[in-house]
């Protein structure tokens, strides 16, 4: 919820993605701890991604990358 890049927190950012996922009030930290490579425990979703959502995944992971925590 906290904004980490580029001046939006990730929670507004890719809010589909947080309405989704089985983890949504769960820090980055510890997001980053349950590991967030593709199959990592972080990625636990309510149902099955559609394509476009998938593509939020892979950008959110990318900026991910880019976090030093």
């Amino acid at each position: 919820m906290d904004v980490w890049v580029g001046g939006v927190s990730f929670r507004d950012r890719f809010s589909r993605l947080f309405e989704l996922s089985l983890l949504e009030g769960v820090s980055v930290f510890d997001m980053h701890l349950l590991g967030w490579e593709m199959e990592g425990a972080t990625w636990s979703w309510r149902r099955r991604l559609f394509a476009w959502e998938k593509e939020q995944v892979w950008e959110l992971r990318l900026l991910l990358h880019n976090v030093t925590l």
